[in-house]
């Protein structure tokens, strides 16, 4: 199951950890803003995540996910 996930705070990378190692999941997609996005480059690079959006409609129509996580940090 590919897996995207939006944002890039404390609890996004608590789901990542949480996430990384289960057999079966793929961290496919992350989305972050744009003035995030070297975060999100770190992110991905990190937990080997393929695709970094900056627009949360795009990874949430990307039919290739099952499952999308969404944590508004404000």
């Amino acid at each position: 199951m590919k897996l995207g996930i939006i944002g890039s705070g404390n609890i996004v990378v608590d789901c990542l950890d949480a996430v990384k190692n289960i057999e079966g999941i793929e961290l496919a997609g992350i989305c972050v803003r744009e003035k995030s996005i070297d975060k999100g480059k770190e992110l991905a690079e990190k937990y080997s995540i393929s695709k970094i959006y900056t627009e949360y409609e795009k990874i949430l129509n990307d039919k290739k996910y099952r499952y999308s996580i969404y944590r508004n940090c404000k």
